[in-house]
């Protein structure tokens, strides 16, 4: 979604102004996303996978690398759209695994 349009920066900056019912479905699906993440790193850093940082500052950082994109990523090269959030998802990873992981 971050690397398709550069409208998906608008909903970031457009939600509060949104009815209370489309804004609060919008907050529920992304609530349902920071649950799913925070879970999953729960679960690896419970199984000694992952490192034993705050599970809601990673789950933060880790979103938050994805939809910084919208700022600065050049949508008229969609040849590496693709290649971005694989890159991002590595580098993630890469820093909340242990040696175990």
């Amino acid at each position: 979604m971050c690397t398709s349009s550069p409208t998906s920066r608008v909903l970031g900056h457009e939600i509060r102004s949104l009815k209370n019912s489309h804004y609060d479905e919008i907050i529920a699906i992304w609530r349902e996303d920071y649950k799913a993440i925070y879970k999953s790193i729960k679960e690896l850093q419970q199984s000694g996978r992952a490192h034993k940082f705050r599970s809601s500052f990673l789950t933060f950082l880790g979103a938050g690398m994805f939809f910084w994109i919208v700022y600065w990523f050049d949508y008229t090269r969609q040849s590496i759209a693709e290649e971005l959030p694989n890159t991002l998802i590595q580098i993630f990873l890469n820093s909340l695994l242990t040696s175990k992981g």
